[in-house]
Parts: structure tokens; sequence; C-alpha cells
């Protein structure tokens, strides 16, 4: 399942590299319907409402020490979730209620293996040295780069990005200028409740037909942090 508008909301070179995995997959037999998700926007700020309140309940005895050093950032967060009102956070649930039912019944309706997009809404940029010391707060960056993730954690689907292009961690020159440096690109599957096995049977497709066709020569690299999905 393919939702046209939010799928090509991407830059150029992350749309045309995961539609060129996609044809991989229908090259191999699979059916790619158009789907229509409505209010993703309203799912996605009570999404991050609901993050908001949860830090503020984790980080609340924390919050208030001048003694206890919390990141700038997050202390933003929590204290934009500690100024919420139950209202709101009620009004994210019965969203959330909303949702869940929707997209269960777009499985259903349309026989749906698994709704795909980019795995990133914009490349993720590298942080910068500043950043690295005293963190960064950029919620309109975060919220693009995130734009894909955010109904996968509200509703408790699951997800599963397989790497697509770009350049894998591990290959990454200490003297390059970051500004000129890519970041894995990604396709996501994101499937059913309990349908996990079938997410892992379309990554498998992927790696074999399309990611290790870019290196035919040589395994594609493993990044810095690696963990067999399937162990």
């Amino acid at each position: 399942g393919v939702y046209p508008a939010w799928f090509n909301d991407v830059p150029d070179d992350i749309r045309q590299q995961t539609n060129a995995a996609i044809d991989v997959l229908k090259a191999r037999g699979a059916e790619v319907v158009e789907i229509n998700i409505p209010h993703l926007m309203v799912m996605t700020f009570a999404h991050a409402m609901k993050i908001a309140t949860e830090f503020a309940k984790s980080f609340d005895v924390h919050y208030s020490k001048p003694t206890y050093y919390l990141e700038p950032n997050t202390m933003i967060t929590v204290g934009i979730g500690m100024s919420s009102s139950a209202l709101e956070q009620l009004g994210g649930e019965v969203i959330r209620h909303w949702g869940f039912n929707f997209v269960t019944s777009l499985f259903r309706e349309h026989q749906l293996t698994a709704i795909v997009t980019p795995s990133m809404g914009q490349e993720v940029p590298i942080l910068s040295e500043v950043a690295k010391e005293i963190g960064e707060s950029n919620n309109a960056m975060t919220i693009r780069v995130m734009k894909y993730a955010s109904l996968v954690n509200f509703l408790g689907l699951p997800g599963y990005s397989v790497p697509i292009g770009g350049k894998v961690p591990s290959s990454f020159d200490p003297n390059e200028d970051p500004a000129t440096t890519r970041v894995p690109l990604g396709i996501q599957f994101i499937g059913d409740h309990w349908s996990d096995a079938k997410l892992l049977r379309l990554g498998h497709a992927i790696e074999e037909g399309f990611t290790r066709r870019l290196q035919p020569d040589k395994q594609m690299s493993k990044p810095i942090y690696y963990v067999n999905p399937l162990e």
C-alpha cells in the first residue's frame, strides 16, 4: 500500500531511490495499491504531545533540581509536556483509538501486506560539534526526519527499515566535510499488528534484489552497530 501524497513528500533523490526499490518488489510479483490515510498531521501532533508528557512524567523529579543536569533539548520537551492539559491528553487518546481502528480496517479492506514509505522524510544531517557538546533543539527538522516513524510509534505498529543507498556509518571518513557526508537511505515497511514475519520477508527480498545489486562484488558493509533481527 502506498499513499502517494505522503510517500512523495520527500526530496527527489529519496523518492527516486525508494521507487527503484519498490520496482524490484513489483518485478518479483508484488502489487502496489494506492491508499489514503487521513488526519496524519493530527496524529503526528497527538503523538508528539504524548511523547512530551511521558518525558515530563519520567524526568519530573529532576526537572526542578538545579543540581541535576538535563540536556537543554530534553528540558524543552519536559517543559512542553508539563504544560499540556488533561483535556489535550484525552483528546490525543481519542485520536489514537480512531487511528488504530482505521489502519486495521485499511489492511483488511485492501488486503495489504505492508504500507510502504521512505524511512525518513529528509536526509539526516551530521551532528555539529556544538550539538554534540550541548545538544540541539530543532523540532521542525526532527518532525521532517521522523515523519514516517510517527504513525508506527503512535499506533504500536511493526515497522522495518531496510537500507537502499547512501553511505553506511562504518565507511565515514573523519576528514570528510560533514556537509557532503551522506547517511544511509532506507525503505520502510509498516505492517499490521503481529505481521513482523511478512516484513522480514519483504526486507530479505530488497536485500537480495536491490541492495546487493548496488555492490555486486561484495556484501554490503555492516554499520558500526549491527544487530541481526533474525537472531
